[in-house]
């Protein structure tokens, strides 16, 4: 409603509803179709196809999403989709420095991931993580004996680039609170979407982002004959 008197003030609700949410599909669709009637084309195709990628089921919506694709990778010729996440990843591998993989953290946070999954309800994204009462298994790989779930960030981009390695999409908080859930695991192993190269988020780094998530100390019981 707000686009059709005020579309700048719109397009800062879908910024800071992707913000609280970045799996929010109407949100990517709403941003979508304002990025596009801006002219920031790039920029408009990529929040258009993670849409689709988010499985919604108005077929409405994804008739017209899947039809503006259509015009913009036409008037894009060989379009590129925007890579925010694996940009700053980029930047880290570069720098190797205290603020740049800072700034991957954050940008984690806020961001949609791809994830290999199993145990998620068809059609569910964004929110969904994983409790005692209902288990999401995720992919992982091992680095110095732990394991670590794998994540691929950009997720449009990642599968244009590299083919589709995962069959969900989940949000970065979404992601921390799954890995935080299982005690034994390491971390998250984060995979570009520009290149063949990831960084690793500690346990540590991924409580500390996300500290509401981390699961609480069990009780220590005092034996029955000890005095201390």
């Amino acid at each position: 409603v707000r686009s059709d008197f005020d579309s700048d003030g719109a397009l800062a609700d879908f910024v800071m509803a992707l913000r609280c949410d970045p799996c929010n599909a109407a949100a990517r669709l709403g941003r979508g179709f304002l990025l596009r009637a801006k002219g920031e084309k790039r920029a408009a195709l990529t929040d258009l196809v993670m849409f689709l990628d988010l499985g919604g089921t108005d077929q409405n919506a994804i008739a017209l999403a899947s039809a503006w694709i259509g015009e913009l990778e036409h008037e894009l010729g060989d379009p590129s989709l925007d890579t925010p996440l694996s940009d700053l990843i980029a930047l880290h591998v570069e720098r190797r420095d205290e603020s740049s993989y800072e700034r991957c953290l954050e940008a984690f946070r806020t961001s949609p991931l791809g994830i290999k999954a199993s145990g998620i309800p068809s059609g569910v994204a964004g929110r969904t993580f994983s409790t005692a009462e209902r288990p999401v298994s995720t992919g992982t790989s091992v680095f110095k004996g732990r394991e670590f779930v794998l994540a691929f960030a950009d997720p449009p981009a990642f599968k244009r680039n590299f083919s589709k390695a995962f069959n969900s999409i989940m949000s970065g908080e979404a992601v921390l609170a799954t890995a935080l859930h299982n005690p034994d695991c390491g971390g998250i192993r984060v995979n570009s979407a520009k290149a063949e190269v990831s960084i690793l988020i500690s346990r540590e780094a991924a409580a500390r982002l996300l500290p509401s998530a981390v699961p609480p100390s069990p009780p220590i019981s005092k034996p029955w004959w000890k005095i201390w």
